[in-house]
């Protein structure tokens, strides 16, 4: 199914009308669908690398960054850091031997001397869907009727207050992510980001 498909859907589950739409408009339907997708990264486990250029320790993660999985100096492995608490690095004229994420869409690095490119494995949210052709090509077919009639029912019951309805949907949603992930093998694409 195309993103417009998907949308024609998900108003007739909900049992609007997808010519005119009333209780669900098009751009809300469009961020149902989109916040489905995006939900399903965890579960498509798409692994990118890109080589980062650092200014004064930090650089700028791609924006398709959802999470780091590992990080090098060359071919030297860097230890993640989850608090500046545990940061073992105290001159700055070392060899780079640390990162941590702040969470403010960089990463930083811990020690000033990179002695081979930095590179990043990450994982990666899926491209969001905008054209009316565009399709999850990442999700299996075969899954893709769900995303309006599970998740973008889902999504109406809880906007209408019914939160049990709600918990139904979710709980089938949660299924099938599970049914993808276990049927998922790791796929990795290798971009080069200069920044």
């Amino acid at each position: 199914m195309n993103f417009k498909q998907m949308k024609r859907r998900g108003w007739q589950v909900i049992d609007d009308n997808p010519d005119n739409p009333i209780e669900i408009d098009d751009a809300l339907m469009g961020e149902y669908i989109n916040e489905a997708v995006q939900d399903l990264a965890d579960a498509l486990h798409i692994v990118k690398s890109a080589n980062l250029s650092f200014n004064n320790g930090s650089a700028w993660l791609p924006d398709d960054f959802l999470e780091p999985v590992k990080a090098w100096d060359g071919s030297r492995e860097l230890k993640r850091l989850y608090s500046l608490n545990d940061k073992t690095v105290t001159d700055d004229t070392t060899d780079a031997s640390e990162y941590i994420i702040p969470n403010d869409g960089t990463i930083q690095i811990f020690g000033s001397h990179l002695t081979g490119t930095f590179k990043l494995e990450y994982i990666a949210a899926p491209d969001p869907l905008s054209n009316d052709n565009d399709t999850p090509e990442l999700i299996p077919a075969r899954y893709h009727h769900f995303i309006p009639e599970i998740y973008v029912k889902a999504q109406y019951s809880l906007k209408n207050g019914r939160t049990n309805t709600y918990r139904t949907y979710m709980s089938l949603w949660e299924d099938i992510r599970n049914e993808i992930a276990s049927k998922q093998t790791v796929t990795s694409f290798e971009q080069e980001e200069i920044w």
